[in-house]
């Protein structure tokens, strides 16, 4: 089966290959009923219009991209179409019992590996093919001689073979591409945590599961603070530094309560817990306030809990708990600020 991945690789190459094999059996079948004056030619030519047919339908779907089934189902559709490509050169034979068309043989191994990106399914499909074809030769004798005929069949299989182990590097190199692709869309660079896209769209998965399970969903906002002064005083490579050390921190002690953390932006990072790490919010964002502090690093966090099927969109609840991030922001700096005496206030 291909993958979803794989969908616009495969329909860039079947929608070519399709719209030719459908225009060569179209030809094939109108000539060979008008100039093709053998017994019975009628029959082969009558299969050859069909598979003319079924090319040129199942291009006209993939074109208009009516034909996800037919990427989705490359099983299924590649092992039909295969069978009627694999058909033509011997409907020939048989009908007309003449045996120098089985050369249609060898161009139908090679079209089964050019056209179907199921490499299994096209593999399989040659050795039927091939059996087929020996057995014709043996019903009906060829006229080179069967010796000829399998060293041809070999020289088929070996170019089928080659065909086939190109398209699947291909298929592989664009499917790793992809991935690297996907990677560096929603993997922040410098933590090697998930970005902010990153976030959002894990975000928004779990708040759907959370709902469909009626479970308690949190999210934790936090803001390190110092990063200007330290990025100021000691340089931006010091402060990159300090950000590191920080995501490193929350991963790290964020699996304790198994939760998503994810760098929003600057020095901004999100927790993200359900089910039972939400239960016990705000106990989880403590133990992450904890784990900063004995790094050396302090931070402001807000949090925010979504109650089961009543859970509201992910970016409400990120809106919240940037709200209570804020609030203890200030309440913090309040908690510090000089009492009249000109001393320090104990912080809360």
């Amino acid at each position: 089966m291909a993958s979803v991945e794989d969908s616009a690789l495969v329909r860039d190459r079947l929608d070519v290959t399709l719209a030719l094999a459908a225009a060569l059996f179209g030809v094939t079948a109108v000539a060979q009923l008008a100039a093709d004056h053998a017994r019975a030619v009628w029959i082969p030519s009558a299969v050859a219009l069909v598979t003319a047919t079924v090319f040129a339908s199942a291009c006209v779907l993939i074109r208009r991209r009516r034909g996800l089934f037919l990427l989705r189902h490359t099983t299924l559709w590649s092992a039909a179409v295969a069978a009627l490509v694999g058909v033509n050169p011997f409907a020939y034979m048989m009908a007309t019992g003449i045996t120098y068309p089985a050369i249609g043989a060898l161009l139908t191994i090679v079209a089964i590996a050019a056209l179907f990106p199921a490499w299994r399914v096209a593999s399989s499909i040659i050795v039927v093919v091939n059996v087929c074809w020996i057995a014709t030769a043996l019903a009906i004798p060829p006229e080179p001689g069967l010796g000829t005929l399998l060293l041809q069949m070999g020289k088929a299989d070996a170019l089928a073979a080659m065909i086939i182990i190109t398209w699947e590097r291909t298929r592989s190199r664009v499917a790793g591409a992809n991935t690297l692709i996907r990677q560096l869309a929603v993997v922040d660079d410098l933590t090697g945590l998930p970005n902010r896209r990153g976030l959002l769209e894990r975000g928004a998965e779990l708040v759907d599961q959370a709902r469909q399970a009626d479970l308690r969903i949190g999210v934790g906002f936090i803001d390190i603070d110092g990063l200007k002064q330290v990025n100021d005083q000691a340089g931006h490579a010091a402060g990159d530094d300090m950000i590191r050390r920080a995501a490193q921190c929350l991963a790290t002690s964020a699996t304790t309560y198994g939760l998503f953390v994810a760098r929003l932006a600057g020095d901004e990072f999100v927790v993200v817990g359900s089910g039972d790490a939400a239960r016990l919010w705000p106990d989880p964002l403590s133990a992450l306030r904890t784990a900063l502090a004995r790094q050396g690093i302090s931070a402001s966090i807000g949090g925010s809990v979504g109650d089961g099927r009543a859970t509201g969109s992910f970016d409400r609840l990120l809106s919240e708990a940037d709200l209570a991030m804020m609030a203890d922001k200030r309440s913090r700096r309040s908690s510090s600020a000089p009492d009249r005496d000109g001393g320090q206030s104990s912080p809360s």
